[in-house]
């Protein structure tokens, strides 16, 4: 059967994932593109269910719970501009909080663009570091914009919940705390242990984070510009922690 109704109850459950409260309440998120998709089943993500379009819809598809759809229904789902006509709804997946075993971590403490959160994401597993946390006045890394934005790192990482009164707890599992600053200093960041905070585009770092910080550092900016953008900015500051 092939579902052409928007109306259908599937569908308008899998359309309420675009805002972050149904994601939080169903604990569920979209991933769309066979890239994405294909990345999450094999990295053992629980799959509710894939959706394909009627266009791209094969008899020996090897997905589990497919539905195939109309492609009205399907661009109906869809946030991009030229749909793979693939999608998957998976779990929001809970990851051991196990953060004496890490040695680099990423806090990002309200960054609230999508596109942020995301490239901080990739950055962060391009750079080697085991695990991010998200405050809660961030942008969710499982909104679909995020989870493109980091290129599907979302997926190999574990990614947790917090706020700034964990720092002091990772401070005395023996992790030096580094927080961007214009009060900072250009040195060497690189620590066996390292909590590394990344603050909101506008306002930078909260106060409580800034007060748990060890290390206050700052990037030289050269040109007639005011700051960094939040995710190049922690780009920088992630390879300078692992010794670059």
């Amino acid at each position: 059967m092939i579902i052409s109704s928007k109306s259908n109850n599937l569908i308008k459950k899998i359309k309420s994932l675009e805002l972050k409260k149904n994601r939080n309440k169903l604990g569920l998120f979209i991933l769309e593109g066979k890239k994405f998709v294909d990345d999450a089943i094999h990295s053992g993500f629980v799959c509710e269910n894939i959706i394909l379009s009627e266009k791209v819809y094969f008899s020996d598809e090897d997905y589990p719970n497919i539905t195939v759809v109309t492609e009205d229904v399907f661009s109906h789902l869809s946030d991009t501009k030229t749909p793979q006509g693939i999608l998957g709804v998976f779990r929001i997946p809970e990851y051991d909080t196990s953060y004496d075993k890490m040695k680099k971590i990423l806090f990002l403490d309200g960054v609230q663009q999508s596109e942020n959160v995301g490239a901080l994401i990739r950055s962060a597993v391009c750079c080697g570091y085991e695990g991010v946390i998200i405050t809660n006045k961030c942008a969710d890394p499982f909104s679909q914009k995020a989870v493109r934005s980091s290129a599907g790192a979302v997926l190999r990482i574990g990614v947790f919940k917090g706020e700034a009164d964990l720092l002091n707890e990772l401070k005395n599992a023996g992790f030096t705390v580094i927080g961007s600053s214009l009060a900072g200093s250009a040195q060497n960041i690189d620590f066996p242990k390292t909590v590394l905070i990344v603050g909101s585009e506008g306002n930078g770092m909260s106060d409580e984070a800034e007060e748990a910080c060890d290390v206050l550092v700052k990037i030289p900016i050269l040109g007639d510009c005011e700051s960094l953008n939040a995710a190049v900015a922690g780009g920088i500051l992630m390879y300078k922690t692992i010794g670059y």
